[in-house]
């Protein structure tokens, strides 16, 4: 049972505009204030902010300064105070409008009259205030501040260290500044049984941050239900309303299949606390016929964690959201045979969250991870689940990328001066690196122009996470996604040459002993491609027919294991005869001292075709995830 917290009644609610997901220093909301949407305060508190105002075509931008506290009125109600006022005002007009506020609760008509009018905020000043309230700031110990001198802005008033309350005839209101301020609380994501759902949580990063948030999830039966108009200890225990869990990340149940949610956060700043409430109306829990297509695979391979040396590798292409444009008719789609619904971003992330952590995975190397899918819920869920995570976009500005990502319990990371990251065009730099000398003349041959326009064009890069085991043992742990294009079969292979040689380089660089490579990805390449003879054997020989005739002698001194093996198909996407792909293209690549344990099979293929497809409503993503058990 949760612990019941202060539930003030007479909250008034607004709407914040759509944003983007990208972080401002500042936001910009006209008369719309956070503190007025279900946002409980204590009592004795006025909260303060600072905030700016962008300029419009009718007024310049403007520091202003945000004030919220709860006012007892004589009927025992607690009334709602808000404004917002310029930062370089006047304090005496701010105190008349505090003044006339007040007044209106005491005497409701003055309150009938100020509507009536339409007056602003600026015209109600006028309006006379009442002689019985009295408005002052004073120091903690209840002297008078600066702010009852003359010519005192609200800057001064409100920021003087000597300011320490708000005193509104005998009420004292303790100010709490910079108080953390949330300026989105949403669902983006589609609430399924049994799939992890964070709530889209924006903080103004101009405020101090949260020493705690307490996540409290109910559910109700009706959608547009309201919040009791009671304390808190009536609400928990209102019939509408069930408590459903704690956290961030709330999974569903079976039993709440149908139900709306409703979250509530307890923001804790050290001693101050508010209270933030917000019904989720935009989709009541969902509950698919039948389980998820990895579940079988989890539940017969991946069911305990691995203990001592023994680590789980999962190699996967997770899909990314940036290249799905679902305005076209479904006939048109990338996905012809996955039903819409089950194709935005809202439906599969919740279930890519429960996917990646029933693997029990030690060490995860992801491809196609959309940064806001990061940023917003990966990385935390990820940190929740035990492991630290990297991220690394691809270059050209592409909101995708890569991530890698360990389990704390088996390894930690190491500092280290070499790159974590590097655009392979680059690497087509002689004088930096001559070892790349043989592909530049190559590239030079006119005929091969478009095969460099195009390696310069795409926005390929490879990530590098140097960590060691508990123990001591050192591996480089290295992801990416070369090019996808099967019309260019040598730039996959010149991508291929350039990772290799780097990783050489950087091995060489670390200088370490016992090093070991884990290099995995998306290599979009077939077993009986170059790129994979390229690891296996160490060489591309200048006859290769992927050369096109004009072919180097590309050897390496280096040769790679696939630990995952060569599975029939990592990705699947026919849906006719002639139409779409399946195919092995993902692979986990390691030097030779990497022993594998076992590698978990592959779904069934009647699972995999059940659907026609993947992606489907059962699958979040066109790939499949290798994962093999192995011992360091």
């Amino acid at each position: 049972m949760p612990i019941p917290y202060l539930h003030l009644n007479n909250l008034l609610s607004r709407v914040i505009p759509a944003r983007s997901h990208q972080v401002f220093r500042f936001a910009s909301f006209r008369r719309k204030y956070l503190t007025s949407e279900n946002m409980a305060l204590p009592s004795g508190k006025a909260f303060v902010w600072r905030r700016y105002e962008k300029a419009t075509s009718k007024k310049p931008a403007e520091e202003q300064v945000e004030i919220a506290f709860d006012y007892k009125a004589a009927s025992g109600n607690l009334e709602r105070i808000t404004m917002v006022r310029p930062l370089a005002g006047d304090f005496e007009s701010t105190k008349s409008r505090i003044q006339h506020k007040i007044g209106s609760i005491h005497n409701p008509q003055l309150k009938k009259k100020t509507k009536k009018a339409k007056m602003d905020a600026e015209v109600a000043t006028e309006v006379p205030a009442q002689d019985s309230v009295t408005v002052s700031i004073t120091d903690s110990s209840g002297q008078l501040s600066v702010a009852d001198k003359t010519g005192v802005t609200n800057f001064d008033a409100f920021y003087d260290e000597k300011s320490s309350r708000l005193c509104i005839n005998s009420a004292y209101f303790q100010f709490v500044r910079n108080f953390p301020y949330i300026e989105k609380l949403a669902l983006a994501l589609s609430p399924i049984v049994g799939c992890p759902v964070p709530p889209s949580l924006d903080w103004r990063q101009d405020c101090d941050p949260p020493t705690s948030v307490d996540f409290q999830w109910y559910v109700t039966n009706e959608a547009n239900i309201s919040i009791a108009s009671h304390d808190d200890e009536e609400f928990l225990t209102d019939p509408d309303f069930t408590f459903a869990g704690n956290g961030e990340f709330f999974c569903p149940a079976k039993e709440h299949a149908g139900k709306w949610l409703h979250l509530r956060l307890k923001i804790q700043r050290d001693e101050d606390w508010a209270i933030k409430s917000t019904a989720f109306r935009n989709h009541a829990v969902m509950d698919l016929d039948g389980e998820f297509m990895f579940e079988k695979r989890q539940r017969e391979h991946c069911a305990e964690k691995l203990v001592g040396n023994r680590c789980r590798f999962v190699s996967y292409n997770v899909l990314a959201d940036l290249y799905l444009d679902l305005k076209q008719e479904q006939s048109n789609l990338f996905f012809p045979y996955c039903p819409k619904e089950y194709q935005p971003a809202s439906y599969r992330y919740p279930v890519v969250l429960k996917e990646l952590k029933g693997y029990n995975a030690d060490l995860m190397f992801l491809q196609e991870v959309d940064f806001r899918f990061y940023k917003r819920f990966l990385e935390n869920f990820l940190s929740e689940c035990g492991f630290t995570s990297e991220f690394q976009s691809k270059a050209n500005v592409v909101n995708e990328g890569l991530v890698i990502a360990y389990n704390i319990s088996k390894f930690r990371q190491v500092t280290s001066t070499s790159p974590s990251m590097i655009r392979l065009s680059e690497l087509i730099d002689t004088d930096k690196y001559p070892e790349n000398t043989d592909i530049v003349s190559l590239l030079d041959h006119q005929e091969h122009a478009p095969i460099k326009a195009l390696l310069f064009e795409k926005p390929t890069v490879v990530q590098l996470v140097l960590i060691e085991t508990l123990n001591g043992k050192p591996v480089l742990a290295v992801n990416t996604h070369l090019v996808c294009d099967p019309a260019y079969e040598m730039v996959k292979t010149i991508q291929a040459l350039l990772c290799v040689r780097f990783i050489s380089r950087i091995k060489k660089e670390l200088d370490l002993r016992d090093i070991q490579i884990l290099f995995a990805g998306d290599f979009n390449s077939l077993p009986d491609s170059a790129v994979v003879q390229l690891f296996t054997q160490g060489f591309v020989d200048a006859e290769n027919p992927v050369w096109s005739g004009m072919g180097l002698s590309a050897k390496e001194d280096c040769i790679y294991e696939s630990l995952a093996g060569y599975p029939e198909y990592t990705n699947y996407t026919k849906w006719d005869t002639d139409l779409g792909f399946c195919g092995c293209i993902d692979y986990i690549w390691a030097s030779p001292a990497v022993s594998v344990e076992k590698v978990v099979p592959m779904p069934d293929h009647s699972l995999v075709t059940k659907h026609t497809a993947i992606p489907s409503a059962y699958q979040p993503s066109d790939h499949l995830p290798l994962i093999c058990d192995v011992k360091i």
